[in-house]
C-alpha cells in the first residue's frame, strides 16, 4: 500500500501561527460580546424603575378595560372600586361577576376577583387609583298614582220627573262637565248607576255608552266605553242599575263626556225618568236614532257616576354608564407618572344616580 505524499498532508494542517492568531481573534470577539451583553443588561430598566412601573400600570389598565368594556350590569361604582357582570366566560350559562378594587392605602395592591373568589393581585405597590364615571341620563315614561274609586257625579233626586222610553229612534243621555284639582292628569269612569225600569216586555237590551261630547254637551259618535243593560234584570218599578266599565278609558280634565242610553232591541228597551225642572239640566235627547241631539231644558237623568283620578308622579330618570375614566400610578418613586385610560362600555349598563 502506498502512502500519500508528505506534502499533501502538510497542506491540510494549521500552522502554529495560524492557530495563535485564531485564538486571539476569538478572545477579542468574546470580550466584545460580553461587553455588549453587559451594556444591554444595564440599559434594561429595573422592575422598580419609573419606566417599568408605567409599563406595568398600563398593562393593568388594559386588562381592566378588557373586562369593563363588556359589562352588562354594574353593582358598584366607587372611586377606587368597581363591580360588574360580564357575559358568560365559563360556559355555565351565567355571567361572571368581576370586581376591581384598591383599598386606598398607598402601597396596597390593585386586585381583581371573579364570582366572589379571593382577590388576586394585579399590580403591587399602587400609590394612586381613581375611577370617574360618565353617566348618560334618560327620562323615563311618565307614571301616575291612581286614586281609589270615588263618586264623581250624581243627580239622584226621586221627586218629580218625566218618564222617557228608549226606542229605536228615541235615545236619552246625560252630559257631564266635571271639574278636578289642577294636579289631576286624567280620569276614568269605572261604573255608572242609573234608575231604570221595564217598559213593556222584558226582552229589551240597551247599550249604556260613554261618549265624547261637543262644546254644547251633545254626544259625538266617539264611544270611549260601553256596558250592556238588559231589561230582564229590571222590575216594573224604578230601581238603581249598577253598570261597570272595564276599559277605563283615560279622559282629560275639562273634556265633556256624555252617558248615552242607546237602543239595541225590543220595541222599548227600557224606561228612565228625567228629573223635571232641575236648573243644572244636562239631559240630552235624540228622536232620529242619534243623527242629531238636543238638550232637554232643565231636566236631568237620575244617575251616579263613579270613577278614579290620577296624578302624575315626579319625573324619574334612568342612568346608564357611558364610559369610565381610570388613572393609575404605582411605585414609591415620586417621579413616576400616572397612566390613564378611558373605557367605553359597549352595552351601556344601568347604574345608580350620581
Amino acid at each position: 500500500m502506498s502512502r500519500p505524499p508528505l506534502l499533501a498532508i502538510r497542506d491540510r494542517a494549521y500552522t502554529l501561527i495560524e492557530l495563535s492568531v485564531s485564538v486571539a481573534i476569538v478572545g477579542v470577539l468574546l470580550v466584545a460580546t460580553g461587553s455588549a451583553i453587559l451594556l444591554a443588561g444595564r440599559a434594561v430598566p429595573a422592575r422598580t424603575s419609573p419606566a417599568s412601573r408605567c409599563v406595568a400600570a398600563t398593562e393593568a389598565l388594559d386588562r381592566l378595560a378588557a373586562d369593563l368594556a363588556y359589562a352588562i350590569t354594574v353593582t358598584e361604582v366607587g372611586p377606587t372600586a368597581v363591580a360588574f357582570t360580564v357575559p358568560d366566560r365559563t360556559g355555565d350559562g351565567a355571567g361572571e361577576v368581576v370586581r376591581w378594587a384598591w383599598n386606598g392605602q398607598a402601597g396596597a395592591a390593585l386586585t381583581r376577583s371573579v364570582n366572589g373568589s379571593a382577590p388576586a393581585e394585579i399590580l403591587a405597590d399602587v400609590r394612586d387609583f381613581a375611577l370617574v364615571y360618565d353617566r348618560r341620563r334618560e327620562q323615563l315614561p311618565d307614571t301616575f298614582t291612581e286614586s281609589s274609586e270615588t263618586l264623581l257625579f250624581q243627580q239622584d233626586s226621586a221627586s218629580g220627573g218625566v218618564d222617557v222610553s228608549v226606542t229605536s229612534l228615541e235615545w236619552i243621555g246625560q252630559s257631564l262637565r266635571l271639574t278636578f284639582a289642577p294636579d289631576v292628569a286624567w280620569w276614568a269612569v269605572t261604573r255608572v248607576v242609573l234608575k231604570a225600569r221595564v217598559r213593556s216586555s222584558s226582552d229589551g237590551e240597551t247599550r249604556v255608552q260613554l261618549r265624547a261630547a261637543d262644546l254644547l254637551g251633545n254626544p259625538t259618535p266617539v264611544v270611549h266605553d260601553q256596558a250592556v243593560l238588559l231589561e230582564r234584570t229590571m222590575t216594573s218599578n224604578y230601581r238603581w242599575c249598577d253598570l261597570p266599565f272595564t276599559r277605563r278609558a283615560r279622559l282629560v280634565p275639562g273634556d265633556p263626556l256624555c252617558v248615552v242610553l242607546r237602543w239595541v232591541s225590543d220595541n222599548e228597551s227600557c224606561e228612565v225618568q228625567l228629573r223635571n225642572l232641575y236648573p243644572p239640566g244636562g239631559a240630552v235627547r235624540t228622536s232620529n236614532g242619534g243623527l242629531t241631539w238636543a238638550p232637554v231644558s232643565s231636566q236631568s237623568m237620575q244617575i251616579q257616576v263613579y270613577g278614579v283620578t290620577a296624578k302624575r308622579d315626579a319625573v324619574q330618570y334612568r342612568y346608564t354608564l357611558n364610559d369610565v375614566r381610570a388613572s393609575l400610578r404605582a411605585g414609591a418613586n415620586t417621579t413616576t407618572e400616572a397612566v390613564s385610560a378611558t373605557v367605553t362600555t359597549v352595552n351601556l349598563p344601568e347604574v345608580p344616580a350620581p
